[in-house]
């Protein structure tokens, strides 16, 4: 185990990792749980009878996960509730135990592998297979893959390495189990956040309507909220559609902000602006392929039925555009 100390500016870790050995879900930073319940104790793993890892509090965390590497839009994204999970905060990654006690009345399957490794490790279903969540092709373990922005927070890269063995579990005694029930009966499950807190998080959450400067900023580089619904593939008549395209403008906003920017270089119109908004996901000697055979990126990622904002979909369209530059 590292140690590791959350901190605001600091992004939440990306690293939830499936152990079928562990027998409690662990994490690594407070900001995770929805509700949360400060409880001294220690944990340990399945190699040793030590004791040696801190636990600070119990609690839940709602893991915002992609349902399914081929599905984009907002119904390929969805929620995994863990109960119960230990805080570390000197742990190395998070823990996702199978047995640890997810939702009540949700039994998941897991299956390891899949037809295409390139696109998924595995898979997380409910028993009528119904998607719930898959394992990144790209992680060193079984590493769940979470929803990005905007529709899950901002994660760091994985810190697990490659080129060194890693042996990820936890145990947390059952003695210590039984001690944190009985503190919460005594207690009367007094916790930091309430159980609408929970709820909340679960339901579609409403974002703040659009500021002045928002509503700018959309003017002057989409026309209307309606052009800009019809560029992302939405409609203005849903109110999920709606939201998602706030969420969409706030993000390539804050993208903008940060860009650095030539005082000298000529300001390039919205159209211009609307075609290359997907550039910075392709290497220059590909976005030259492209812009020749395509006009710009968002074209070929539109001909493809990709969305420009879905992480995943860019990961296909970078691919799609390596094998065409092959065969060309």
């Amino acid at each position: 185990m590292v140690s590791t100390t959350p901190s605001e500016s600091k992004p939440l870790s990306s690293d939830w990792i499936w152990s079928n050995v562990s027998n409690v879900h662990m994490c690594n930073d407070r900001r995770w749980f929805t509700e949360y319940t400060p409880f001294k104790s220690r944990a340990g793993n399945i190699y040793t009878d030590e004791e040696n890892v801190e636990v600070a509090g119990v609690g839940t965390v709602i893991l915002p996960v992609k349902r399914s590497p081929t599905r984009s839009g907002p119904k390929a994204h969805g929620k995994i509730v863990l109960h119960n999970v230990i805080y570390c905060p000197s742990a190395l990654c998070n823990i996702f135990a199978f047995s640890g006690g997810c939702s009540p009345g949700e039994d998941y399957v897991i299956r390891c592998g899949g037809a295409d490794p390139a696109k998924s490790k595995g898979s997380i279903t409910k028993e009528d297979k119904t998607p719930v969540a898959y394992f990144d092709p790209k992680a060193t373990l079984f590493n769940i893959r979470l929803s990005g922005p905007p529709y899950g927070p901002v994660t760091g890269d994985s810190v697990l390495d490659d080129n060194r063995p890693l042996l990820v579990n936890v145990r947390w005694p059952e003695s210590e189990k039984a001690r944190f029930a009985q503190y919460l009966r005594e207690s009367g499950n007094q916790t930091t956040a309430t159980k609408e807190n929970v709820a909340s998080a679960e339901a579609t959450s409403i974002s703040a309507p659009y500021t002045e400067a928002e509503k700018s900023w959309l003017k002057d580089q989409f026309k209307s909220e309606y052009h800009f619904l019809k560029q992302l593939g939405l409609t203005i008549y849903k109110d999920e559609d709606r939201e998602e395209c706030k969420n969409v403008l706030r993000m390539l906003m804050k993208q903008n902000n940060n860009d650095e920017e030539d005082e000298d270089e000529e300001e390039s119109d919205s159209d211009d602006f609307e075609g290359h908004m997907a550039d910075h996901h392709f290497d220059p000697k590909t976005l030259d392929w492209i812009n020749k055979h395509y006009g710009n990126s968002i074209n070929f990622m539109i001909s493809h039925g990709l969305k420009f904002y879905n992480a995943d979909d860019c990961e296909e369209a970078k691919h799609i555009a390596s094998v065409m530059m092959e065969d060309d």
